[in-house]
């Protein structure tokens, strides 16, 4: 072989010997299922902790809203403002037993006042234990108000995989009893919240 043809071959041989020494590049599958992977650890975390503000590469879910919808289905659902959800259930008015239901229910004390205009101090008793509440008469259901039911807020919905964290406000309310929380969650969520509202009602 002659010198020329040799440092031909021993160029071609140190060329080819960094390559072949590569290690095999990663697929983009197999880089896929590696993230997958470390989202579903990050997301366990949260849900090990309790979390309400989920990192938004977790899959979307209404936690914040459940005791809501599954409450009751939601009758109203307005954009009062850029962001802002506010989410509302009423039952239809009803007349019952000569008063209207959910209107009232505070405590007050016969021939003492204590109840707002139109309403009446009623006084009920049950195995000799007697409760005096407010009441509004009537006499047929168009007398009365809607029933109140569960109200919610989403506060700061913004554009989805945003890291900024939301609020959910909500308010359960019973004829003697009103219950609020509120959380922090992320937009995914609120978005998951609101498409289970709208399939019920479209958010004016």
């Amino acid at each position: 072989m002659s010198r020329s043809n040799l440092a031909i071959f021993s160029l071609i041989l140190l060329a080819a010997t960094p390559v072949g020494a590569q290690a095999p590049r990663p697929s983009i599958n197999s880089v896929d299922a590696a993230q997958k992977r470390t989202n579903a650890a990050i997301c366990a975390k949260a849900d090990a902790d309790a979390d309400s503000y989920r990192p938004f590469v977790c899959d979307p879910r209404c936690d914040c809203l459940a005791p809501f919808l599954l409450q009751i289905a939601p009758t109203a659902c307005d954009e009062s403002s850029p962001g802002v959800f506010d989410v509302a259930a009423t039952g239809a008015p009803t007349c019952s037993n000569g008063f209207c239901l959910g209107v009232g229910g505070n405590f007050c004390t016969p021939g003492f006042g204590g109840c707002f205009p139109g309403q009446q101090c009623v006084t009920t008793c049950v195995f000799g234990f007697c409760t005096s509440r407010c009441a509004l008469p009537c006499t047929d259901n168009a007398l009365c108000p809607p029933i109140p039911g569960p109200t919610a807020r989403l506060s700061g919905v913004s554009a989805p995989d945003s890291p900024n964290a939301l609020e959910c406000t909500l308010l359960l309310n019973s004829f003697f009893n009103t219950t609020a929380t509120t959380e922090k969650i992320n937009s995914n969520d609120a978005l998951e919240c609101i498409e289970q509202v709208e399939a019920t009602l479209p958010c004016d």
